[in-house]
């Protein structure tokens, strides 16, 4: 294996264990898009998933990780029309 793989692979194995929400927040202080879950997250949708993430009551709030990256995306988009 090369060495760009063995880092792109820790990368990627470390964002899918860290919290989605402080990965959106990471992208909107850079201003940059990141993966999460597999998915390409650019800064409109990481400010949409931040709305939501803050719309959530305190309940919900821990379930956030726990949903597919990509019902999430469209839930999202659909309750922003």
């Amino acid at each position: 294996m090369r060495e760009k793989d063995i880092a792109i692979r820790i990368a990627r194995s470390f964002v899918s264990r860290e919290k989605r929400i402080k990965v959106i927040e990471r992208i909107l202080e850079n201003k940059t898009a990141e993966e999460i879950d597999g998915f390409l997250v650019d800064l409109t949708t990481a400010n949409m998933l931040s709305q939501l993430y803050t719309a959530l009551g305190n309940k919900l709030k821990p379930k956030f990780d726990k949903v597919p990256m990509e019902k999430m995306v469209k839930f999202g988009w659909s309750v922003m029309k």
